[in-house]
């Protein structure tokens, strides 16, 4: 272990030994590449919690490959609420194409600087918006609580310290974080409307709804819209959207959730990815 006072400059042989540790760490991530439909994605893993999620990205959600594949289209625009290390914010900047937009919103610090890795280890810089920043029903500063520092971690709440399933957690580190609302970052135009929205917040869904309701029911209204539903706020979550003439058109659930289901657990208290849609009327 090199030791370090903090009291005096670090020699040349120190910067280089310095330069030696950081350049061998990197060459000892783990590089990934997955094969999705005629495209390849290229990940970079920093620990083992990203790896699993990239190795599992094709049946961990195997719901939203289907939706990403079957709704989003050349030249439009998709919104990834809760992108974590951009798995499907990847995906959907291969669909949207040279034409489109994804704009990936992230809150967690770790998991922004594996996003943007992970973005421009595909090429896709021009293609995809990160914004670092918690999203919520209104504007303003609120306290971030980290459920663990490791990338790839969910769980982190903002304004809260119940993890998406309702169990308290001690906060590993905590961040004033800057929120802001759908409806705000398009009525200042830092993002066009969305065609498409995926949320996935752990918990905190019914908040970022609420703050696109001006969104969803205005002329520009995304086509469909994925949210991640949990125990907390569901009766609430539905009727927002039924409030936004939306109806729900799909429900599909994670690999961890159809095990639950199939072992006869409640299905109201497995989370569960639902699409709505505009109503037809």
């Amino acid at each position: 272990m090199l030791t370090c006072t903090g009291r005096q400059f670090p020699t040349p042989w120190q910067t280089r030994l310095s330069k030696l540790r950081f350049d061998l760490s990197q060459r000892l991530n783990t590089h990934l590449s997955v094969a999705v439909d005629d495209f390849s994605l290229a990940f970079v893993c920093h620990g083992p919690m990203e790896e699993m999620r990239v190795r599992s990205l094709l049946v961990k959600e195997e719901g939203t490959i289907d939706w990403l594949r079957q709704y989003v289209l050349p030249g439009e625009v998709f919104l990834d609420v809760g992108a974590n290390i951009g798995l499907y914010s990847l995906v959907a900047a291969k669909r949207v194409g040279a034409g489109g937009r994804v704009f990936s919103i992230e809150p967690h610090a770790v998991n922004v600087i594996s996003l943007m890795q992970n973005i421009a280890a595909n090429n896709l810089q021009d293609r995809i918006n990160v914004i670092c920043t918690a999203l919520h029903n209104s504007s303003g500063v609120f306290e971030f609580n980290y459920y663990s520092l490791e990338p790839g971690s969910a769980m982190s709440q903002l304004g809260e310290t119940k993890d998406g399933y309702e169990q308290d957690f001690v906060p590993v580190m905590k961040e004033l974080k800057l929120a802001t609302s759908i409806d705000d970052l398009v009525a200042r135009q830092s993002m066009p409307p969305p065609n498409h929205v995926k949320i996935d917040v752990d918990g905190n869904e019914r908040l970022v709804i609420e703050g696109m309701m001006n969104l969803l029911q205005s002329p520009a209204r995304p086509r469909s819209v994925q949210v991640e539903v949990n125990k907390r706020d569901r009766d609430e979550l539905f009727a927002l959207f039924t409030q936004a003439r939306y109806t729900q058109t799909q429900v599909h659930y994670t690999a961890a959730g159809k095990v639950a289901l199939a072992r006869g657990d409640d299905a109201v208290e497995i989370p569960c990815n639902a699409v709505f849609e505009p109503d037809a009327r």
